[in-house]
């Protein structure tokens, strides 16, 4: 069974991999698969020195990423 990760407007999310205080990412899709999808990453990453880096990035696919480019 897939975890799901809901947005504030309820849409739930496919989690593609969950690891407690390391990871979380999940895809989301514009409209239908394809078109414009996004797969999101948040990552805490542990120094050894008592701080930790947050990461977030975002990879997208699709046929339209080529009109948006410059704006990702």
């Amino acid at each position: 069974m897939a975890l799901l990760y809901e947005t504030a407007v309820a849409t739930p999310r496919p989690v593609l991999s969950f690891e407690p205080n390391k990871e979380l990412r999940w895809l989301g899709h514009l409209l239908v698969t394809g078109l414009f999808d996004g797969e999101h990453r948040f990552e805490l990453i542990d120094n050894g020195n008592g701080t930790t880096t947050f990461r977030h990035s975002e990879t997208f696919n699709g046929i339209l990423v080529p009109l948006f480019k410059k704006l990702l």
